[in-house]
């Protein structure tokens, strides 16, 4: 890059290790930091993140004036961002220039303003987060007029969901052609959506205390209800653990596929073991020296521990916590909700045509539907996987509400691959995120390994990136 071109640009990429990485234009005499992640183990909802890469940019205007940008925070909650500025050299005497850009990645500056350094922080609705680390690496405390209480989270592992076969967990699953108010949606739509139109994303943490993080959509069905599910892989060390929390998908060996497939229904009264647990005990290991397993029956353990609305354009972003075991997801039209049940969501649709994604022919009334979780495993809010290594799919399911026809069959929509780990303590979690860079293993191969600045501390384990499945 030439002279000329650092006079009137600026780009500060972010780092893939959390350090800071940050150029200085000594002509411009200006600093501009990024954002990086903390170690920190997050409060989900409360703490917020940092910039996502590369960070921000700092351009010239043509009168004189510069501009800051940044790509956003790497956390989905964070939906707002703090300025702050202060002198070259004075790196701990920073202040607020914005307390709120109004969720704008851009702040504008009417003038060359000199020998100043700045700061971009995301927030949420009542904590900001990281303000960087400085030269040696360590975080940069707030200033003494911060603008909102700090609590900082490391930022989320990120996976892109995948149009999968309606197969999981029942096979015969219909895809449902009505949103959650059972309103039709337009033959022209039902012939032309598919899956391969939606983008969604699970950002999560893939060591924590439970199974926590967000999930990002867009482009799914239009005010639709859809479960949350993890779905374990058959055989996996895994598959048992998340039955045992969940609910269990059973097969039969018929001397050439897998067949009869269907769940068990008993869920008894709440505690676990349960009925169900019980019959899966009692067959998991029958003999069928025909099938490829050697047994005559297969499980595939499944959790449902969210259910969400989109809106009237298909777009939803969720704060996920694994907490909660549910059976199905009803409507309060359908079922009386129980104390015991997970919590009532409720949301007003009113379709005026033509509608921001044309899926509907007819303009319906005004109507809100609220939607809950039916208890497998009691408590609600108290039920969590225990603590090991997890692979299994999250899996979105449409919820047909036992509906058919256009009303489908719980059809499986979208899947990704995930690989985390649940850690026994709130602070083996925390311990473990201060020493990231240590290679997922399962207990038989555990590794140990220290990193500057954890000397003395257990190593840590994380879920690596997983990809797509399809």
């Amino acid at each position: 890059m030439s002279d000329s071109e650092a006079k009137t640009r600026l780009e500060i990429p972010g780092s893939g290790v959390g350090r800071m990485s940050c150029l200085r234009n000594l002509t411009l005499s200006l600093f501009a930091a990024c954002v990086i992640a903390p170690s920190a183990s997050p409060t989900l909802g409360a703490a917020a993140g940092r910039l996502a890469d590369p960070g921000l940019r700092v351009d010239k205007t043509g009168d004189g004036g510069i501009v800051l940008s940044w790509p956003g925070s790497c956390l989905a909650g964070d939906t707002d961002f703090e300025v702050y500025a202060g002198v070259l050299g004075e790196f701990d005497a920073d202040e607020p220039l914005a307390c709120t850009t109004g969720g704008a990645t851009t702040y504008p500056l009417p003038s060359e303003p000199g020998d100043r350094f700045f700061l971009v922080v995301p927030r949420n609705s009542t904590r900001e987060g990281s303000y960087g680390t400085n030269g040696a690496g360590a975080e940069r405390p707030p200033p003494g007029g911060a603008c909102l209480p700090q609590e900082m989270s490391d930022c989320p592992s990120i996976v892109p969901l995948a149009d999968i076969d309606s197969g999981q967990p029942n096979p015969t699953g219909s895809y449902r052609w009505m949103d959650a108010a059972d309103q039709v949606y337009s033959l022209a739509y039902r012939d032309t959506y598919n899956y391969t139109q939606a983008d969604v994303e699970l950002q999560f943490f893939p060591l924590g205390v439970h199974l926590g993080g967000f999930l990002v959509a867009a482009g799914l069905k239009p005010q639709f209800a859809y479960q949350v599910k993890i779905v374990g892989i058959p055989d996996a060390p895994s598959n048992e653990r998340i039955g045992l929390t969940g609910r269990w998908w059973q097969e039969e060996w018929n001397g050439s596929q897998w067949s009869n497939g269907q769940n068990l229904n008993n869920k008894g009264n709440g505690s676990s073991p349960n009925p169900n647990d019980a019959v899966y005990f009692s067959r998991r290991d029958v003999p069928d020296p025909t099938s490829p397993t050697g047994r005559r029956y297969r499980y595939t353990g499944y959790l449902v521990f969210d259910y969400f609305i989109t809106d009237a354009t298909g777009s939803k972003l969720l704060l996920l916590e694994q907490n909660s075991s549910y059976h199905v997801v009803w409507k309060t039209t359908q079922r009386t909700r129980s104390a015991q049940d997970g919590p009532a969501r409720t949301a007003t649709f009113d379709v005026q045509l033509p509608d921001p994604v044309s899926a509907y022919d007819l303009d319906y009334p005004g109507v809100s539907v609220t939607i809950f979780g039916e208890w497998e495993r009691l408590p609600a809010g108290g039920v969590t996987l225990p603590p090991g290594s997890y692979e299994a799919d999250l899996v979105l399911t449409e919820e047909s509400f036992h509906g058919g026809g256009l009303a489908g069959g719980w059809a499986a929509a979208m899947g990704a691959r995930i690989e985390f780990e649940i850690a026994t303590t709130a602070s083996t979690a925390a311990i473990l995120s201060k020493c990231p860079g240590v290679a997922l293993r399962p207990p038989s191969g555990r590794e140990t390994a220290v990193r500057p600045g954890c000397q003395g501390e257990p190593a840590g384990r994380r879920g690596r990136r997983s990809g797509q499945n399809g």
